[in-house]
């Protein structure tokens, strides 16, 4: 079977739709599926490179977007895609852009079947922009996605149920299957501490990009409502554009004496973040926007507990397995009470850490692949 990704640059580091895009190629695989990519060129020389290149799209907004949210789109070629498309048996849309939209007309037109994954919500677009609590502009969004994008596919990937009924509610018309995106096997990864841990001390990560729809903010408001922050470090592994405005609200509230201890900024190797896995206390993901959550999958398949923000759109609370690990999203006082009730149970906070460990498949990426071949298989008849 050769199957075609089609990703705009998946060598973005720090973006999600790039990581899950990556797995899914390296899961299909050793899944014994033939893969090949179409994407942007690796900016890194060294790199790997797509095995159909095509350039990047330089414009202010393209741009605007690259500073902000580590994603540029490809160019169009015509030819490149077309070689593409004639390659493959069956044809994967990590994204609903332009150049996905392009693929679709020269796949018609060759006549070869497409799938797409829905991973993404207009609102992770529109908040860079503060417009996520526009309904009628993210309502148009969609609809052009729905129209331009998946209701011209063959099927549909989502990562959860809710997602599922969520597309279905919404007119979306191909088949969709539930399939989550997997996480690396932990004992594939051989761990790195990149620091000294103090017993003293209680320590909090908080991984992804730093931009507005992750919320990180909110973790460090609510040390100013937390019993315990003379003696809790922070740890934000991750990088993006809200990383000054993060820097500076943490050297704030440093000065009013809210936070004791200088927090950890940085964006770390896979090996040195399950090494900060290894010596955290505690896992708090804020994001109020998002479709999956594979950053919390990450931490609690590496058995950390979780704290998760609970909204209207947000995917990750489905890894709480305690009332503690939830608070509503951009609470900080609530957030503050979980945070301190781990803090104060510590017997119940090891007992669930084990748990989570133990409970691998949550995060069973070979499911995964077997899943995705199969229903390319279906597809293809």
């Amino acid at each position: 079977m050769n199957v075609l990704i089609v990703v705009n640059n998946l060598y973005s580091t720090g973006n999600g739709v790039s990581v899950a895009a990556s797995r899914t190629v390296q899961y299909l695989r050793e899944a014994g599926a033939v893969v090949r990519v179409l994407s942007c060129k690796n900016p890194a020389k060294d790199g790997p490179a797509p095995d159909y290149a095509l350039p990047r799209v330089h414009n202010p907004i393209s741009d605007f977007f690259k500073k902000t949210t580590g994603f540029y789109p490809a160019a169009i070629n015509n030819a490149v895609i077309r070689d593409a498309v004639r390659w493959a048996d069956v044809i994967y849309l990590a994204e609903p852009f332009t150049l996905q939209r392009r693929v679709i007309d020269i796949a018609e037109e060759e006549e070869k079947p497409v799938t797409a994954a829905y991973n993404l919500h207009p609102e992770n677009i529109t908040a860079y922009v503060k417009m996520q609590k526009n309904r009628l502009l993210n309502a148009w969004i969609l609809r052009i996605w729905k129209k331009k994008v998946y209701n011209r596919c063959a099927a549909i990937v989502c990562p959860n149920e809710e997602t599922k009924e969520f597309l279905e509610k919404k007119g979306f018309k191909p088949e969709i299957t539930v399939i989550p995106s997997g996480c690396m096997p932990v004992d594939r990864i051989t761990p790195e501490v990149p620091f000294e841990k103090k017993q003293s001390l209680f320590y909090i990560v908080s991984t992804g990009r730093l931009a507005v729809e992750k919320d990180q903010i909110t973790l460090l408001r609510a040390m100013t409502h937390s019993k315990h922050h003379a003696r809790i470090k922070l740890i934000f592994a991750g990088k993006g554009p809200c990383l000054k405005q993060l820097k500076d609200t943490a050297e704030k509230l440093r000065q009013s004496g809210a936070i004791m201890r200088e927090p950890l900024f940085g964006f770390y190797t896979p090996e040195k973040l399950k090494g900060i896995y290894e010596i955290a206390d505690l896992y708090v993901h804020c994001a109020f926007i998002e479709v999956e959550g594979l950053a919390c999958m990450e931490a609690v398949q590496n058995g950390l507990v979780p704290v998760i923000a609970k909204g209207r759109k947000t995917a990750a609370t489905k890894f709480a397995m305690s009332p503690y690990s939830t608070f509503p999203a951009h609470d900080a006082k609530e957030l503050a009470k979980c945070i301190d009730y781990w803090i104060e149970h510590e017997d119940e906070r090891k007992a669930l850490a084990k748990r989570y460990k133990e409970e691998q498949v949550l995060c069973d990426c070979m499911g995964t692949a077997r899943t995705m071949v199969e229903m390319f298989e279906k597809v293809i008849k």
